[in-house]
């Protein structure tokens, strides 16, 4: 078969050969390409063969083997390159994609995404298609995306769930492309937390198998197979006997499984003489199994014998070729970036007394969100409440508005370049409203990760004689550069305690300020903060002061620290100091002796668990009373701390509280400060790589090469790695598997002078994982038998047998084993003297300890065989529908045997064993010493599928007295058991079916055996 391909940004075509069965085994092919002007062609071939050793389907039939081409890149490319592009349909594929809330980027929650895929095809093309294929199984079974429509100009299109996970996960179009732009759109909506880790805030839509693709049912470039050429393998030898002067035959047998080949002449030569004795062009077929010979020839010689040589013109029968050109574009499907933000903020009273009060406001807004992710810019939005939670009318005004941009190593002024609306609270709530719409401009760099944009402001109003409640409430939006935006509110809350108003004079009896508010306590956060002080240490800072409009203040404050139980707080570096408003003064706590950190273990808060650290004052050994900080009106506490994070987002919570004396109770202020560590910093796959080790070497079978890589992943999320291996550049086919699983990916070879194969490592956090790669190389054929009878009397027949034997791959093999079907103990000598024999079964295994790439080696085997002999033979162990088995018994008899009989039955399939087939075959009248061989051919069109075997006896007086087994399955799916009846096997018990008697030509020492052989010899 000829493929020609062109992607977007490649051109390349190949040439494969595919076997219909596993054993087949084809050697020596050359094919030559209808190529007439080199220079014309749009290609890089510079010779019209190509060409292979070997090709084979060693795990499936029809698995396909590239053809070797002679290119600029190499001498044997495992492909051509299509130079003349223009000769090609060529068809682009654009996507457009965007959130349906702006941008290209995810947010949190539900995300609907439309993508519009534009197909541009160089001429119009029938019968196109198109797969958009999403990345499934990226959280559990859940797949990345769920499409849920589609539409296109004409043609068909079709959404799937093609893992019947309940998420669609494919968009299949076909039908006809014009030339020029063709548009298909679709929908699908994402969700964090579903469709993929959230913890990962990226996600790969990408399962690299979106496609469009043109099929034309000829090669692009005109090449075509002007001729194709190839041999399998055989036995060939030459058979003489003395018959008063020597007479001899030339032989070929067909040991291939499943060929045929095409014998179109041959010639018997004498050694040393160039011109045949005999020769003949007659054409004829070699069916598996089979044998041809040459005419007999009579050399004239008695005493002195000479030699002969066959010579066969023969190769094997190709089936038909089949030539394609496929146009296909090929389309990365993108990768999504998650978006978060975080919002904070306080309100914090600055004064209040009877001329009126003023409140400090501070929001901030961090970008959360994945670190390739920029934002250029943002917008704040505070409410300026009109009513507080009592009802009670209040004018608020801004003032001292400012922004910075603040990112953990530094605060910096952008109030320049930030526009603000305002409105005091009047009729209606007022508001801040600030909008930074080009932070490039404002800071040199675009707003990244952990990032915090802050407005501050002061919020004036005149005072109230009773206690009032507040919320500033605000809506902050940072927008990516794609321009998604992500906006959060948050809900600022103050309690403002009442203070006296004095009565205005005069007014007579008028009403006077009233009795004073209640005393009012709490703890007001305000500021708190985290940053990186090294790639997963952060630094945390949280500030509260204490408000109090009475004298009592707060009692007893701790504060306690929560980080997630991945993490770790560094207690040594704790520190702790105290704001004495009467003083105006900060007062420094040392660590161990004026406070301490208790670690208190794990506690849950919410779903979550958080590990709990106290930070006290430290009470000396023999108080009686445990020592506090107690904190006034204006008083404040500074808390800060490292933490050792985990990668993605972490939460970190600051708790201060203490006593309120005026509710009796404790009331507490919480502080949260999430920080993201990156989880795109992540270490490489630590990878553990073996050398190649070689299977089973049997001569016959391609050899197995095997590596195993074990992998480990440092990192505490998933990571997927694409890894390059270098793999033999004959290899036959290439599979790769994950130790503990039984499935296995078959691997698409690359490159020229230096083949690898490309596959994917996927391991969750701190996972190991053990891969293997094993890769099929061409094998070890006995490509050449010749078979000579020494000697032979009414104790044994000596024989020898010659053989060749060719290693096909360029692979140097160890301990390459030849099973030859004889006892070790009738072994009489091998020519090899490195060789190891070893008893297997019936055979034994012949080891050739070393057999280097492309050799061709010679073995001779001499052995011993006593009579009687019985032998079972097939043409095939695996056989399809419509086939025929050809069964040959092969049978000696001494004298004792002569009236003997032998049986024949084929009993199965597995596991019902019935009778399917019987034959008897009468020896009387045949010869005592003598080679007799009983063909039998047995049409299996009517057996049903499945494993069977063949049982023959040699019997005499209904007594066996050898017995053999064969066995061989047959492949037809759906075809009906059938039993054949007892009666007919009955029945075939007593029909003797005649036999044929082919002799093998032996040294006689009586003369009437010998004339009846010349008397046989000249019939023939």
């Amino acid at each position: 078969m000829v493929d020609s391909r062109y992607s977007f940004f490649e051109t390349f075509a190949f040439i494969q050969k595919a076997v219909e069965q596993k054993t087949r085994v084809k050697l020596f092919i050359p094919i030559v390409l209808t190529i007439l002007v080199l220079s014309t062609t749009g290609t890089n071939i510079l010779s019209d063969v190509a060409f292979r050793n070997a090709a084979a389907s060693p795990n499936l039939p029809n698995d396909r083997t590239r053809i070797f081409v002679n290119t600029t890149n190499s001498t044997e490319d495992l492909s051509y390159q299509i130079t003349n592009v223009s000769i090609i349909p060529v068809i682009s594929m654009r996507l457009d994609y965007s959130n349906q809330i702006g941008g290209r980027d995810i947010v949190p929650g539900r995300n609907t995404f439309s993508f519009n895929l534009t197909l541009n095809a160089s001429e119009s093309l029938q019968g196109a298609s198109m797969v958009i294929q999403a990345r499934r199984n990226t959280l559990g079974i859940n797949d990345s995306i769920n499409f849920t429509s589609a539409s296109a100009a004409g043609g068909s299109i079709q959404i799937f769930d093609t893992d019947l996970d309940g998420f669609n996960d494919r968009v299949s179009w076909s039908g006809n492309l014009p030339p020029g732009d063709f548009n298909i759109s679709f929908t699908g909506n994402i969700i964090p937390g579903v469709n993929f880790d959230e913890n990962l805030m990226y996600m790969n839509l990408d399962e690299g198998l979106t496609y469009c693709i043109y099929v034309e049912y000829n090669t692009f470039t005109g090449i075509t197979f002007s001729n194709r050429f190839s041999r399998g393998p055989i036995r060939e030898g030459v058979e003489m006997v003395q018959l008063g002067t020597w007479v001899a035959r030339g032989f070929i047998k067909n040991i291939a499984a499943d060929t045929t080949y095409i014998l179109s002449g041959w010639e018997l030569y004498e050694i040393g003489n160039p011109v045949p004795v005999l020769n003949s062009s007659l054409t004829t077929s070699i069916s598996p199994g089979d044998t041809r010979y040459t005419d007999w020839y009579d050399s004239g010689l008695a005493d002195k014998p000479a030699y002969f040589s066959g010579s066969f013109n023969w190769e094997v029968v190709w089936g038909t070729s089949t030539y394609r050109g496929i146009s296909t574009s090929t389309m990365d499907m993108p990768v999504l970036y998650e978006m978060d933000s975080w919002s904070d903020g306080t309100a914090v009273l600055q004064s209040n007394t009877a001329g009126g009060r003023s409140v400090a406001v501070n929001i901030t807004t961090r970008h959360l969100g994945y670190s390739g992710i920029s934002i250029n810019s943002a917008s704040i939005n505070s409410t300026l409440p009109r009513f507080s939670f009592e009802g009670v009318p209040t004018t608020w005004t801004p003032s001292s508005i400012r922004v910075y941009y603040s990112n953990g190593t530094g605060t910096q002024d952008i109030t320049p370049f930030t526009t603000f609306q305002t409105q005091n609270s009047g009729s209606g709530d007022g508001f801040v409203y600030a909008e930074i719409p080009d932070i490039l401009s404002a800071t040199g760099h675009y707003m990244q990760q952990n990032d915090n944009i802050i407005l501050s402001y002061i919020a004036s109003s005149p005072a109230s004689s009773s206690n009032q409640n507040y919320t500033f409430a605000t809506n902050t939006t940072l927008v990516t550069l794609s321009g998604t935006p992500v906006t959060k509110r948050i809900q600022p809350y103050l309690t403002i305690p009442g203070v006296v108003i004095p009565a205005e004079p005069g007014g007579g009896g008028g009403g006077g300020g009233g009795p004073p508010a209640a005393a009012y306590a709490d703890i007001v956060k305000e500021s708190a903060d985290a940053y990186f002080v090294t790639a997963n240490i952060v630094r945390v800072i949280v500030i509260a002061g204490v408000i109090d409009s009475g004298d009592k203040g707060i009692k007893d404050v701790k504060v306690l620290a929560y980080v997630p139980k991945d993490a770790s707080l560094d207690t040594s570096s704790a520190a702790l100091r105290i704001y004495r408003n009467s003083t105006r003064t900060w007062e420094e706590l040392a660590l161990d002796k004026d406070f301490m950190v208790v670690d208190r273990g794990l506690t849950k808060i919410g779903k979550d668990e958080y590990r709990e650290y106290l930070i006290k004052k430290v009470t000396p050994a023999g108080s009686v009373f445990e020592q506090t900080i107690d904190m006034r009106n204006g008083d404040k506490i500074e808390v800060n701390y490292k933490v050792s994070i985990p990668f993605g987002t972490s939460y970190l919570l600051t708790r201060i509280f203490g006593y309120n004396y005026y509710q009796d109770k404790l009331i507490f202020e919480d502080a949260y400060t999430p920080v993201r560590r990156e989880l795109s910093q992540l270490e490489r796959l630590q990878i553990e790589e073996d050398e190649w080790f070689q299977g089973e070497a049997l001569v016959g079978r391609p050899v197995k090469w095997t590596k195993f890589f074990r992998i480990y992943n440092p990192n505490n999320v998933s990571v997927e790695e694409v890894i390059a291996t270098k793999v033999f550049q004959d290899s036959l086919n290439v599979e790769l598997a994950e130790a503990g699983l039984p499935e296995r990916t078959k691997l698409q070879l690359r490159g020229g002078n230096e083949t690898l194969v490309n596959w994917y490592a996927r391991l969750g956090g701190n996972e190991r994982k053990t891969y293997m790669i094993e890769a099929d190389t061409p094998p070890v054929l006995e490509t050449r038998r010749e078979i000579t009878v020494l000697e032979s009397n009414r104790t044994s027949i000596r024989i020898i047998v010659n053989m060749t034997m060719e290693n096909f791959a360029r692979e140097r093999y160890s301990n390459v084993t030849l099973l030859f079907p004889v006892k070790k103990e009738k072994i009489i000598m091998i020519s090899d003297p490195t060789v190891t024999i070893e008893e297997f079964q019936d055979n034994v295994k012949i080891i050739m300890p070393g057999f280097n790439g492309l050799e061709v080696r010679s073995l001779s085997i001499m052995y011993v065989e006593t009579p009687p002999m019985l032998a079972t033979t097939l043409n095939a162990i695996k056989f399809s529908c419509s086939d025929s088995a050809k069964v040959t018994i092969i049978v000696v008899p001494s004298e004792a045997e002569l009236d003997s009989y032998i049986e024949t039955e084929v009993v199965g399939p597995e596991p019902n064993l019935i009778t399917s087939h019987v034959e008897i075959v009468d020896l009387k009248g045949a010869k005592p010493y003598q080679e007799i061989r009983i063909p039998i051919r047995i049409s299996l069109s009517s057996f049903p599928s499945g494993k069977y075997f063949v049982y023959t006896k040699f019997n005499r007086n209904f007594v066996t007295i050898l017995s053999d087994k064969k066995e061989f399955t047959i492949d037809c799916p759906g075809r009906d058991l059938k039993s054949v009846s007892w009666m007919l096997v009955l029945a075939a018990s007593f029909l003797i079916v005649g036999f044929l008697a082919i002799r093998v030509y032996r040294k006689r020492s009586y003369e009437k055996e010998l004339a009846e052989l010349r008397k046989k010899v000249k019939e023939i």
